[in-house]
């Protein structure tokens, strides 16, 4: 048990409160509806919102007893440690998972945010990853042949994790923020019949120009002279990829090509439009090479070999304990589940 030694346990004193109609007992600790039932609930609703309760049952039910799986295997680990450590057990796997959740952080180079960017690629947050430190801190003295520790990583595997993972995590698509006015002399209102309309909207167009140069706000004149879809939000476009813009508004991407964010375009005629555009944000589309981020790779393969040998010890553990009332406990976490999910999507 020398290794526990340098390893934090995860806390079990102080738990909370029962709560909901049904608890579950194990080995003397109490797992309540709340904690199967709430980790859930966002993740579900799109679900909810389109299934029957018997197609949410098929689907949400594995992923409730896996949940439930993990709670028992916790109590069983941590008790364990426990008796192995005694009254040292909570402070050492405290000290021991502030250990890994900075070395985790210092693998980016002290860059907590990139840290914790990759952290969501593997659908975690920095209170799972601790509860996922704890978890394997305890279980690493029981199964340390499944762990793959010391198991090299090879090229092979860091390819293969790159090219699937190179378009969702390691590309940047482009992509362009701005402020449109849109003038369509069509749709302008004439003192003067006669007027030609083309002129009329070229002369609006350089008026506009100068008095947003000058330090009027954007957004109050788009609302009033734009005739585009997008005027009662000041002209304002969400983030979009340049390439996906239609005519005539492809003609914005090309034009923010040769411009910074912050700069404000020259009157744009095209068809029957004339734009005013400020470039608001631009990313140019990118592509990181795989020695850059080869570092991320061998800490993604190792965590994910992690988890699933974790994942078979719990499978094990869990079927080891007798616990009375289980499959009446699942199916009132899963009624719970459709509950709650339905009110919130009301």
């Amino acid at each position: 048990m020398k290794e526990l030694e340098n390893k934090p346990l995860a806390p079990r004193d102080n738990l909370p409160v029962p709560s909901g109609d049904i608890v579950l007992s194990v080995l003397g600790e109490t797992i309540t509806t709340d904690q199967i039932v709430d980790p859930l609930v966002e993740r579900v609703k799109p679900i909810v919102e389109q299934a029957t309760y018997e197609t949410f049952q098929a689907r949400i039910a594995p992923q409730i007893e896996q949940l439930l799986t993990s709670e028992v295997a916790n109590i069983v680990l941590y008790q364990k440690a426990r008796k192995e450590l005694g009254a040292q057990a909570d402070t050492a796997i405290e000290k021991a998972v502030d250990k890994e959740i900075q070395k985790f952080v210092n693998s980016f180079g002290g860059d907590y945010a990139k840290a914790e960017l990759q952290l969501r690629s593997m659908d975690m947050d920095w209170q799972s990853f601790r509860e996922y430190q704890q978890k394997l801190i305890i279980s690493q003295s029981y199964i340390a042949k499944e762990l793959p520790e010391t198991k090299p990583i090879t090229y092979r595997q860091l390819r293969k994790t790159y090219n699937e993972l190179k378009e969702s995590r390691f590309t940047t698509p482009a992509s362009i923020t701005f402020q449109l006015i849109d003038i369509q002399p069509d749709k302008l209102r004439l003192n003067d019949p006669n007027q030609d309309r083309m002129t009329a909207a070229q002369d609006l167009a350089d008026d506009l120009y100068t008095r947003i140069q000058a330090g009027e706000d954007f957004e109050v004149l788009a609302r009033e002279y734009s005739h585009g879809y997008r005027s009662i939000y000041g002209g304002q476009w969400q983030p979009v990829n340049p390439d996906s813009l239609a005519e005539p508004y492809d003609i914005i991407a090309r034009h923010a090509n040769a411009m910074e964010p912050g700069q404000l375009a020259k009157p744009i005629q095209i068809q029957n439009h004339i734009f005013i555009m400020k470039l608001q944000e631009k990313t140019e589309y990118n592509v990181q090479s795989f020695e850059e981020v080869q570092q991320e790779l061998e800490s993604t393969i190792r965590v994910n070999q992690q988890r699933q040998a974790i994942d078979r010890l719990s499978q094990k553990i869990a079927g080891e304990v007798a616990i009375p009332n289980r499959e009446l406990f699942l199916r009132f976490c899963l009624q719970e589940l459709y509950a709650k999910a339905s009110e919130e999507n009301f």
